[in-house]
């Protein structure tokens, strides 16, 4: 929303901007321009209400929209501000219009308003209107949203809107504080959504919003940049469910400015909630780089994954099902373990399997059925994924040291490793990481696995870059241990590093938290390529906080970093999780996986699918707008 010329109009212009030097414009004369139209239609009802004129009209913006004569600033000075109308409720449902848009130019970026109309009309009474039937340019568009019931919705804004001050007031007269206000409120209005959650707005507050919404291209990268997601507006909400939102918005509101709804936000709260009132409103650190037509480029482009760590002990249908699905939804990632498996894992229709080192340590190893089933999984990725989905496979897992005794591995005799019933609370295996012999004998296992030939591809799977992602020694390893042996990972992955190759990756295999895995030794060992982050959280500051520390270690000492683990127990707590912490990693440009998605699995626990419908949706919500994201980093094996 450039700043534009005016002699009679006041030039106010607030900017937001992020501390990379991305500005956002929002400006006095687009607030206005946004006014005289309404004032316009306010008193022209033939223009809300249902019947030949309404309908005229919206059939010829959609000539226009779909033949293109709504783009640059000419064809916009010459609407009928009858047309303007129309596009303007289009424009109130960002998502929809997006999608429009896409449909008929997927290659273009979103045109902006770039004309605004200060003339404010001395005599508006209502004339008479001939109209005629389009005679060239015909088009079969259809919006994908219901353009005339839009319309119809917008009647009590409109009454709202006769009842405020600003609807008589003289726009000639400045009011800079007030119009600052109003955009500093609105910006911390944007600071409450989350996605998946309803936020109401007040009158002014949603002024604002229309206002910034008719410029759709720049009010959908101010969202990424502001929200990590799109903010739809939705003005179909029953009175009651609208009515309760509102209330818990208010709520949100004083718990985070101390301050009630509908008042200013002083500007000691902004400070404290990383916003200044200044001419320039500081919002977040993100890191952008858009192509041409506003989105990442895929060298800095997100991703969104997913752990299902025994996916290959599922039958072969809940396999294809997964996969299938998953591709549907973008998602880039599958992560799983080599690990002793259950008949029925979480409830689920896994079929019992025996880790390779179950009953005996070091070669022969002579349980060659889960790799049979691993190789089988690896094509059944390639297939099915149709080349979208890699893997990353933990070649251990720490809880097999004995933190669920009745399926320890052999490590845990050899070397009197105390076990633990149900892993709770977890044993201390510091033995196995400690004793030289044992760091011996699980070399020699991750050598032997990564030196596997994949019958399906006649091809190691160290050197496996078509399927696989990345390689980890083991899921967090040294989790909840008494003593830490803090060579040992980067020992481990040195004396591997040669087996892995072909631009397969090396990765940490995350801890039990944030925190935990941000261990400096990890950063600085040469071997490691990727640090992977592990939390149950659903605290946003947190995770932010930690994520902002990841990424300056990992531009530091030259590695990447990702979110590898994060969920929550049952349909409504992993949506909360998926809502805040996928969310969070948008808006710092890390990728993300979350824990776990199993079909058939039981529901209230960490396992989800498309059954549980809240977990579900967020999930999509989510994963849509990870590969819509930039990143920080760049991933070269997920998007070439």
């Amino acid at each position: 929303m450039g700043c534009s010329h005016s002699l009679s109009i006041p030039r106010h212009c607030a900017n937001i901007r992020t501390k990379d030097g991305k500005t956002f414009k929002f400006t006095y004369h687009a607030l206005v321009d946004h006014i005289v139209l309404l004032r316009q239609v306010a008193v022209h009802p033939e223009m809300t209400q249902p019947g030949e004129t309404l309908n005229y009209f919206i059939a010829d913006y959609c000539r226009r929209f779909a033949n293109r004569k709504i783009t640059n600033r000419h064809q916009q000075r010459r609407l009928p501000w009858q047309i303007e109308w129309i596009w303007h409720v289009h424009r109130l449902h960002p998502v929809e219009y997006h999608k429009d848009f896409s449909t008929l130019w997927p290659q273009d970026e979103l045109f902006d308003k770039k004309y605004t109309r200060l003339r404010i009309r001395k005599n508006n009474r209502t004339h008479a209107i001939r109209l005629s039937k389009s005679k060239s340019n015909p088009t079969k568009f259809t919006p994908s949203l219901d353009l005339e019931s839009a319309v119809l919705r917008q009647r009590d804004f409109l009454e709202k809107f006769k009842q405020h001050p600003i609807y008589s007031r003289n726009l000639s007269e400045s009011f800079q504080d007030s119009f600052e206000k109003m955009v500093q409120n609105y910006i911390s209005f944007l600071k409450l959504a989350r996605e998946g959650e309803m936020i109401v707005p007040t009158f002014d507050v949603d002024l604002i919003w229309h206002t910034h919404m008719r410029f759709p291209s720049s009010y959908r990268k101010t969202c990424i940049a502001l929200c990590g997601f799109v903010l739809n507006h939705n003005d179909a909400i029953e009175a009651n469910i609208l009515k309760d939102a509102y209330e818990k918005t208010a709520d949100r509101w004083m718990q985070t400015y101390n301050v009630s709804y509908g008042k200013d936000v002083s500007v000691d709260r902004l400070r404290e909630t990383q916003y200044i009132k200044m001419l320039f409103i500081v919002v977040c650190l993100l890191v952008f780089s858009y192509s041409a037509h506003g989105q990442p480029t895929d060298a800095y482009r997100s991703w969104s994954g997913a752990n299902s760590f025994f996916a290959w002990a599922l039958p072969q249908d809940d396999q294809i099902t997964l996969i299938n699905t998953l591709r549907e939804k973008n998602v880039r990632v599958i992560r799983i373990f080599l690990a002793t498996i259950d008949n029925g894992q979480a409830g689920s229709r896994a079929i019992a399997a025996n880790d390779i080192e179950r009953y005996r340590t070091g070669s022969p190893y002579t349980d060659s059925d889960m790799l049979t089933r691993v190789d089988q999984f690896i094509r059944n990725i390639d297939f099915y994924g149709a080349g979208r989905i890699k893997l990353i496979i933990a070649l251990h897992d720490r809880y097999s040291l004995g933190c669920y005794a009745y399926k320890a591995d052999s490590y845990v005799s050899k070397y009197g490793i105390p076990t633990a019933s149900e892993c709770s609370p977890p044993n201390d295996a510091s033995k196995f990481y400690s004793n030289e012999q044992a760091k011996t004998d699980f070399v020699n296992r991750l050598r032997y696995l990564l030196d596997h030939v994949n019958p399906h591809f006649v091809q190691r799977w160290g050197s496996l870059n078509r399927v696989i992602f990345s390689f980890q020694i083991e899921n967090e390893s040294q989790g909840h241990m008494s003593t830490f042996n803090a060579r040992w990972m980067c020992d481990i992955n040195t004396q591997i590093r040669s087996f892995v190759n072909n631009g397969v990756l090396l990765s940490t295999g995350g801890d039990v938290d944030f925190g935990l895995s941000l261990r400096l030794e990890n950063f600085q060992c040469s071997a490691l390529d990727l640090i992977s982050l592990h939390d149950y959280t659903t605290n946003e500051d947190y995770s932010r906080g930690k994520f902002q520390e990841a990424i300056q270690l990992a531009q530091q000492y030259g590695k990447r970093v990702y979110v590898e683990e994060f969920g929550g127990r049952g349909d409504a707590e992993m949506a909360q999780a998926l809502n805040r912490i996928a969310a969070t990693a948008h808006q710092q440009g890390l990728p993300w996986l979350v824990w776990q998605i199993v079909p058939n699995a039981r529901s209230g626990d960490y396992e989800f699918f498309t059954k549980d419908r809240i977990a579900w949706t967020a999930f999509e919500h989510q994963a849509y707008w990870a590969q819509m994201s930039s990143s920080t980093f760049q991933w070269p094996e997920i998007w070439n």
